[in-house]
């Protein structure tokens, strides 16, 4: 399935600007594309000698399907969960323009905690 070009762009964008550059030694944010899916990833750096050295914790998870962004937390086994709680009107929105700022904004502290 190829997934919208400017959807990726804008998880790109939205990755990068999540990741300011003066930490991006220690941590960063990086997104990863497998199918029809993105997930948005946390690297935090686990030896500073070694560049390899990296724990990645998934945030989010977009499943694209029908034409249509669905979002994915995580809980604390890394599992995936539908996201469901959307502010402030609890529909689910489904450009990913949306859907990347209720993750910013994560007012249930379930992306960034």
């Amino acid at each position: 399935m190829v997934l919208p070009a400017a959807d990726l762009t804008l998880i790109e964008k939205y990755c990068a600007q999540a990741s300011p550059a003066e930490f991006a030694s220690e941590a960063k944010v990086e997104w990863v594309v497998s199918g029809a899916t993105v997930e948005i990833v946390e690297a935090t750096r686990l030896d500073a000698e070694r560049d390899e050295d990296w724990l990645r914790v998934p945030n989010a998870r977009l499943d694209f399907a029908d034409g249509r962004w669905t979002l994915f937390c995580f809980d604390e086994d890394s599992k995936a969960i539908r996201y469901d709680t959307w502010e402030p009107d609890f529909v689910q929105p489904t450009t990913v323009a949306a859907i990347l700022a209720e993750i910013e904004a994560d007012p249930t502290e379930i992306f960034w905690g």
